[in-house]
């Protein structure tokens, strides 16, 4: 009898696994999100839900400036440069933002 070989799958890079986890994760996220509004504003007085959509706006504008890869940015230039090098140009950006942010 010949036996088969096993053909064995190609592998996907590390990348294309963190890109394909994070999109499930996120998408899974956003399905419980939408499920939970759906649920919390049906049982909401209508002066109620306005509050609750204004709060939800207001998070997802924060959280949008926030994920400007400002974290890829920092640690992208800290690998490049020395830290003592980087520590000014890291401190002026965070202060930059913060003032953007709060004023």
């Amino acid at each position: 009898m010949w036996m088969k070989e096993k053909q064995k799958k190609p592998q996907r890079s590390s990348m294309v696994r963190d890109t394909l986890s994070t999109f499930g994760t996120n998408a899974f996220g956003a399905l419980l999100s939408l499920i939970g509004s759906l649920v919390i504003l049906n049982r909401m007085e209508p002066a109620v839900k306005g509050l609750y959509n204004q709060v939800q706006t207001w998070g997802e504008g924060f959280f949008t400036c926030l994920g400007f890869s400002l974290n890829s940015a920092i640690i992208y230039y800290v690998a490049r440069y020395k830290i003592k090098n980087t520590r000014a140009a890291i401190k002026k950006l965070t202060v930059s933002i913060g003032f953007l942010l709060i004023g």
